[in-house]
């Protein structure tokens, strides 16, 4: 059995940190996912850029090609899931609704307006507005003293120094530590510096070169990872929120047609085949929805599920943890097959995966190398070396050809055999 053993291209990506690297469902191409807030598409076997992605507002941490190889899907930490047409480039859709879903908007954060259902009733006399007063049918009925609302008051006195309203900063005894995006919607900060000035100034739209396409709410958290069903209809998005929301590609809506909350953690890991659900989640457990029969089976494995895998026949999950070995699992009973050790992994997610054929399985690891194993023997059957101390953190097998794709920090290598495959 031929296996990846020689680095023939290495994608400079120039995204940043690269977050993941996933082929497409034939083969011919690959997608990697940037700290840049970007998406790129490249020939990987040629190692040749083609197109670039963009409408996520922050890191993008997930992505999948549909069947067809007409759509992109992603997710990351600015809490939407987007759908990209791989053509155009253009962003078509962006679903919101991991962010929590605001069902009545109150009063403006500049203290000017009560709103309800998003109507101004009244506005009132701070001309500033910069919210230094509190009101009464109009009235200011008392002055405070913080002109950013950057603090919580009682009795005109700030009694602790919150966050800045604006999402600005995060604030650690009345110092800024950290500059953050502006959550509202209105800016998009580099160095403190407004880079792009939007329309809806309460982050109400998902946005399209300025313009709202399609309004949509609700993701409390970071979008971990996403994936297409097998007719590319429907797109599943696993987040920190601890669910997992399904998503009907065709419709309009701005809403998630189904949402599983099982998970008491984290969700880190989503996958799909013809008629079950796969997940894993920070609680550790692996979660398996059979949609035939309504039924959801749960495996606890012991630590924090970073990666859960279905083999390409569909009777066993493969499952990577944080601070344990790789376990194979029977499917149907939960019975423990194999285990794979000799990698590292204490402090991040790393994915896992099986080669073409179901014969070997792969892993990255924090000591910049790529393990893999025999799938009946569990030993250790070769190392990809990439010569860096840094965590390679995801990777991606071809379905149907011996070629693997790893990243690690700003690169993407390609890994293929000096073998001819034997069947």
């Amino acid at each position: 059995m031929s296996l990846p053993n020689q680095k023939t291209q290495t994608l400079e990506c120039k995204q940043g940190a690269v977050r993941a690297v996933r082929f497409n469902v034939d083969g011919n191409y690959c997608m990697t996912c940037g700290s840049d807030k970007t998406i790129k598409l490249w020939n990987p076997l040629r190692g040749l850029y083609l197109k670039t992605y963009t409408g996520h507002g922050y890191e993008v941490l997930d992505a999948q090609s549909s069947s067809d190889n007409s759509h992109i899907c992603s997710g990351g930490m600015d809490k939407t899931v987007a759908l990209f047409d791989v053509s155009t480039g253009q962003a078509i859709r962006k679903y919101r609704d991991h962010a929590g879903q605001a069902i009545r908007k109150y009063r403006d954060y500049a203290d000017r307006f009560a709103w309800p259902q998003g109507q101004a009733i009244r506005k009132y006399r701070d001309y500033a507005g910069t919210g230094r007063f509190v009101w009464s049918q109009g009235q200011a009925i008392r002055k405070y003293r913080d002109h950013a609302g950057r603090f919580a008051w009682s009795q005109g006195l700030a009694i602790r120094k919150y966050r800045d309203h604006a999402g600005r900063f995060a604030w650690s005894q009345g110092q800024a530590t950290r500059k953050y995006r502006d959550y509202a919607g209105r800016f998009a900060w580099p160095q403190g510096q407004a880079i792009r000035k939007y329309r809806d100034y309460a982050g109400r739209f998902a946005w399209s070169q300025d313009q709202a396409i399609m309004k949509y709410r609700d993701y409390a958290g970071t979008v971990n990872c996403v994936c297409f069903n097998e007719e590319s209809t429907v797109i599943l998005s696993g987040s920190i929120d601890c669910t997992v929301r399904v998503w009907d590609v065709r419709s309009r809506k701005s809403q998630p047609i189904q949402e599983l909350g099982e998970a008491k953690d984290s969700v880190t890991t989503v996958q799909v085949s013809d008629h079950e659900i796969l997940t894993g989640s920070a609680d550790s457990r692996v979660r398996r929805y059979d949609l035939r029969i309504g039924r959801v089976f749960s495996d606890f494995v012991g630590k924090a599920v970073s990666c859960a895998k279905f083999t390409r026949d569909g009777q066993c999950v493969l499952v990577s943890s944080v601070n344990a070995s790789l376990k194979l699992l029977d499917k149907d009973s939960g019975e423990l097959l194999n285990e794979y050790s000799g990698h590292k992994n204490s402090n991040y997610k790393i994915d896992c995966c099986l080669n073409h054929k179901d014969t070997h399985i792969l892993s990255g690891s924090e000591d910049g190398s790529v393990y893999i194993w025999d799938l009946l023997e569990a030993k250790v059957c070769d190392k990809l070396e990439h010569k860096t101390s840094k965590t390679v953190h995801s990777l991606s097998f071809h379905p149907s050809e011996p070629v693997l794709v790893t990243a690690c920090a700003d690169k993407v290598f390609v890994w293929e055999s000096n073998q001819p495959d034997q069947t």
